[in-house]
């Protein structure tokens, strides 16, 4: 991995791979910043100050954004000396929203697309909140829903270590990025086999997908509704959900407050196309009167030359709407993206109800066909019989899916039960001959 590439925002972006080499995501281009040589000059990186120290760009001291120091003189009596105590300044939730995200040089899209969905949902800001625990010593201990049982301590020497590729514009997004870096085994904190990464993620890591990752920041199991017949992008499954089956899910999910990634395929970044390929991004909106659904990707901006710089300007049927927000129909979304994830739904019921919608909808094109041949409305027959066989192998996607999504599920859920267990017989073994 280049820092370089990340430091410069270069906007050659090489697709990493994450989760085993299914999923693949790239490098953030945000906006250009403003920089000159010297010891320290300041430069507009939205909202954030760019630093050049030495004819090298960074972020300045990360720790100095969330930490603050207070000195207490001893009694001069005893000692003129002084301490120094660290005490954690405090974070501003007020303003939480999926805007706080931006990736930058972790390949981790999977968890800042799924952590933005959780900032943009009605109960974001709590969630948020709840998370992040400052500490008298100045360190955050963050703990996630999904893994009450294993918090996790963020220290402000953890907060500078990964300054150069931990770079989200809101403060508590980094602390809770940085968290998951160290619960994954990601960057620095891989050891074993977790060392084994593709832009600073293990491919053995304990988070790998973007439902699991929405598992993690809201201990709410996740659905997904396959959008490929054949998906091998973020999961290995045959079937894809109709688009009635999505708008219904999207519907229920901001009704319900609920948190919603897409991810897309490997031909998703086409030369000129508006996505990037192998990537996860936020699902902001849906809205069911006139079918558009808004998405956001994690880095904060776009990567196509025509939207960069443009709000309004249009391709592939998708709209700019600036910090990396498209919009886009149903139609669009469904044909662009690979998979959709939807935080508080059961993956089975999901997948059942799917089966249960289509079939219903399946019948009815039956007794509309049935009553067009009794009318002697042929002409009729002929669209109603196209559209009876769609349904009939919609219904049959619905359920190839079902059972593949029901094996890969706990196939996943084996295998990530095994790898602590190798990976601490590895380290074991490796220590006996360092």
């Amino acid at each position: 991995m280049s820092l370089d590439a990340v430091e410069t925002r270069s906007p050659q972006k090489p697709a990493d791979a994450v989760s085993l080499g299914l999923v693949a995501d790239a490098y953030n281009p945000k906006s250009q910043l403003s920089t000159t040589s010297g010891d320290t000059t300041s430069g507009d990186s939205g909202g954030r100050t760019a630093v050049v120290s030495n004819g090298q760009l960074g972020f300045g001291d990360v720790a100095a954004l969330y930490t603050s120091k207070s000195n207490s003189t001893a009694d001069p009596a005893e000692n003129t000396s002084t301490t120094t105590q660290s005490t954690p300044a405090k974070i501003d939730f007020s303003n939480v929203n999926a805007s706080g995200v931006d990736q930058a040089g972790v390949g981790d899209c999977f968890f800042e697309s799924a952590l933005a969905s959780v900032a943009n949902s009605s109960g974001g800001q709590a969630a948020i909140e709840n998370m992040i625990k400052a500490n008298d010593d100045g360190s955050y201990t963050v703990t996630f829903p999904g893994d009450s049982s294993h918090p996790v301590t963020v220290t402000s020497n953890d907060l500078n270590a990964n300054q150069a590729v931990v770079q989200d514009s809101a403060p508590w997004a980094n602390i809770i990025e940085t968290a998951f870096m160290k619960y994954d085994n990601a960057e620095q904190y891989g050891q074993g086999l977790y060392a084994w990464q593709g832009q600073g993620t293990p491919y053995l890591g304990k988070v790998e997908f973007a439902d699991y990752a929405l598992q993690l920041l809201t201990g709410k199991s996740a659905a997904t509704d396959s959008l490929a017949t054949l998906n091998s992008d973020s999961e290995l499954t045959i079937g894809s959900a109709s688009n009635s089956d999505v708008a219904r899910s999207l519907t229920n999910a901001f009704k319900d407050g609920d948190a919603v990634t897409a991810s897309t395929g490997p031909s998703s970044n086409a030369p000129g196309s508006a996505l990037v390929s192998d990537h996860v991004y936020s699902v902001l909106s849906y809205d069911s009167t006139n079918g558009n659904v808004i998405v956001r990707n994690p880095w904060g901006s776009s990567d196509n030359p025509t939207l960069q710089n443009t709000i309004g300007a249009s391709v592939d049927g998708m709209t700019n709407l600036g910090d990396g927000k498209l919009e886009m129909s149903l139609a669009t979304f469904t044909s662009h993206f690979s998979d959709l994830n939807i935080s508080g739904q059961n993956p089975a019921q999901n997948d059942l109800e799917n089966v249960v919608a289509d079939a219903r909808a399946t019948d009815q094109i039956a007794g509309q066909t049935v009553n067009d041949l009794e009318r002697g409305q042929f002409s009729a027959t002929g669209s109603d019989l196209s559209q009876l066989a769609a349904g009939g192998l919609q219904v049959l996607s619905d359920q190839a899916y079902a059972t593949t999504d029901l094996i890969e599920r706990q196939a996943i859920t084996d295998f990530e039960a095994v790898v602590p267990v190798v990976n601490d017989v590895y380290l074991w073994a490796s220590s006996l001959f360092s």
